[in-house]
């Protein structure tokens, strides 16, 4: 049986998810080394690069985190119901 805060408790569970592993994981770490790569090959400063990655990267770590906590959940779901 579940409990009435279960929802809840899943859906903050969620968005620490998406969070930490989506936009911090994958999102600002791969900017920050974007934008390094970036500076070192190209002709503009680090900075300038920098705040282009933190414009869009974390983005891509929002869809990328999401993408994994459906993953991971539809294979959660499938392993309790074997």
């Amino acid at each position: 049986m579940g409990s009435s805060h279960e929802p809840a408790v899943r859906d903050r569970a969620r968005r620490r998810f998406i969070f930490r592993r989506g936009v911090l994981g994958f999102g600002v770490s791969t900017g920050v080394l974007w934008a390094a790569a970036m500076a070192w090959r190209g002709p503009g400063p680090f900075w300038a690069y920098l705040l282009a990655a933190l414009a869009g990267f974390p983005l891509a770590g929002w869809l990328w985190g999401t993408l994994m906590w459906r993953f991971t959940q539809g294979r959660r779901k499938d392993s309790h119901e074997g």
